[in-house]
């Protein structure tokens, strides 16, 4: 029987990115869960700013597709807490950073990459672990 009790939501996951055929590439991203204060505080902060619309217009106020596409962006970024395996043309370790991830996200030729750890967001399972009963 099984004990629900030793079943925790995580802070955060690792995603193995995987490559075109599905394979496994080594590179691993370390994405925040729901449960993370920065992602919690992003999300509540953009919910806050349409509740507040709503009650000021008593309309809901769609932003523009555009406006979308970057704030899922900065979401990404934001949720992103590191990497590990990621390297150069040269092969050396691209070091992480706020920057270095947006630089990365932006570049279209990457939306592949953006695709997958979105995703992973969405993936409640990921941020869910069995832990052994004491």
């Amino acid at each position: 029987m099984s004990n629900l009790r030793n079943i925790k939501s995580v802070m955060s996951a690792q995603v193995e990115i995987k490559d075109e055929n599905g394979a496994p590439t080594g590179v691993f991203f370390e994405i925040a869960g729901p449960t993370h204060p920065k992602r919690k505080a992003i999300l509540l902060a953009n919910q806050r700013r349409l509740q507040h619309q709503l009650q000021k217009t008593g309309k809901v106020m769609l932003d523009d597709p555009a406006e979308q596409e970057l704030q899922a962006r900065d979401n990404l970024v934001a949720f992103t807490l590191g990497w590990t395996g990621f390297t150069d043309d040269k092969g050396q370790e691209v070091p992480f950073s706020a920057e270095a991830a947006r630089d990365l996200y932006e570049a279209d030729e990457y939306s592949w990459l953006v695709d997958q750890l979105n995703t992973a967001l969405n993936e409640k399972e990921r941020f869910m672990r069995r832990f052994a009963s004491n």
